[in-house]
C-alpha cells in the first residue's frame, strides 16, 4: 500500500462511528480530537437528514463540512451555510412515487428536515421521531409529484428492497442515484448526490488530492467513496460490496475499530 498523508477524512455514522445502540464513545471523540489537533479535516458522510447528521457531527466534535441525505447536501458549520443542495426533478419524483405507490411500499419524502410519508408499517413516524424530524403523515402522496424534494426512500423487507434497487436503475435510466445505505431502505437522490461526489466537490477548496483522503464506511452507499478515496477503509461486518473493495478492514463500532485506526493515524503523524 502506498504510504501517503492523510489531510480530510470522511466518516460515516452507522455502523461505522456507532453500532446498534447509536452510542458514540468517548475514546473515539478523542481520536477526532488528537487528529484534529495535528492537521486534519474530519468530515461526517451519512445517509442521515440534515438535522439528526449535524446534531451528531457536533457531538463528535467533527471539524469538517457535514455532508448528509447521502451526499445531497454539504454544509459548512463554521460558516453555517450550505455550500451543495441537489433536489430531485419533478419527473424523477413522479415516476418513483408511481413506482412504489404499485408495489405497496410505505414510503417517505424528505424536504430538508420534514418528512412526508404514507406510514404503512409505523417505522417512518418512528424514524422521523428519533432523527427530531417534523413528521406529516399522509395517506394520499400524489400531491407530491410536482415537488422537488431532496430524497424519497422506500421502507420495505431487505430482500424486497434489493429488487426495489435493481429495478428503479433500470426504470430511472442512471438520471438519479438509486442506493441503499441500509438493508430495508431505497433511497432516490439526485444524480450528481453520492458521498463520492460531494467530498470530490470538497478537495476544490481544499486544494488537495483525493490520495489524501480517507473515507470510512460499511453499508452500500459508502462502496463509491470508499473506492473513490486514497485510502478507503470498511468496517469488517459491513455490506459484502464494501467489504470487497476496501484497500483496509476495521473492527465494527462495538471493538472501538474506528478509534483505534484513527488512534494510529495519530501516532504516524496521519500516515498509513
Amino acid at each position: 500500500m502506498k504510504k501517503n498523508k492523510y489531510s480530510l477524512i470522511a466518516l460515516d455514522i452507522d455502523g461505522t462511528m456507532v453500532g446498534d445502540n447509536k452510542k458514540l464513545s468517548q475514546r473515539l471523540k478523542t481520536a477526532i480530537k488528537k487528529i484534529q489537533q495535528i492537521g486534519a479535516t474530519v468530515s461526517i458522510a451519512t445517509g442521515r437528514p440534515f438535522s439528526s447528521a449535524k446534531k451528531f457531527s457536533s457531538l463528535s466534535g467533527c471539524n469538517g463540512p457535514l455532508i448528509c441525505f447521502q451526499g445531497a447536501m454539504t454544509y459548512d458549520l463554521t460558516q453555517e451555510k450550505i455550500l451543495r443542495y441537489l433536489k430531485l426533478d419533478n419527473k424523477i419524483v413522479s415516476k418513483t412515487l408511481d413506482y412504489f405507490f404499485q408495489k405497496e411500499i410505505e414510503v417517505m419524502i424528505f424536504y430538508d428536515d420534514m418528512i412526508s410519508s404514507n406510514n404503512l408499517s409505523g417505522w417512518s413516524k418512528n424514524y422521523a421521531e428519533r432523527n427530531e424530524i417534523k413528521f406529516i403523515e399522509s395517506k394520499d402522496l400524489n400531491c407530491y409529484k410536482g415537488a422537488s424534494p431532496v430524497a424519497i426512500i422506500g421502507v420495505s423487507e431487505p430482500e424486497t428492497v434489493a429488487n426495489l434497487v435493481c429495478d428503479l436503475k433500470l426504470k430511472l435510466k442512471d438520471n438519479a442515484l438509486v442506493t441503499h445505505s441500509l438493508p430495508m431502505l431505497c433511497e432516490i437522490e439526485h444524480l450528481n448526490a453520492g458521498k463520492d461526489k460531494a467530498l470530490q466537490e470538497l478537495l476544490k477548496s481544499y486544494k488537495i488530492d483525493k490520495s489524501n483522503v480517507v473515507a470510512v464506511g460499511d453499508g452500500k452507499g459508502d462502496q463509491n467513496m470508499i473506492v473513490w478515496a486514497g485510502l478507503g477503509v470498511g468496517i469488517e461486518n459491513g455490506h459484502k460490496d464494501v467489504v470487497k473493495s476496501s484497500d483496509l478492514l476495521i473492527p465494527p463500532p462495538e471493538e472501538e475499530g474506528l478509534a483505534s485506526f484513527l488512534e494510529n493515524l495519530y501516532e504516524n503523524n496521519l500516515t498509513i
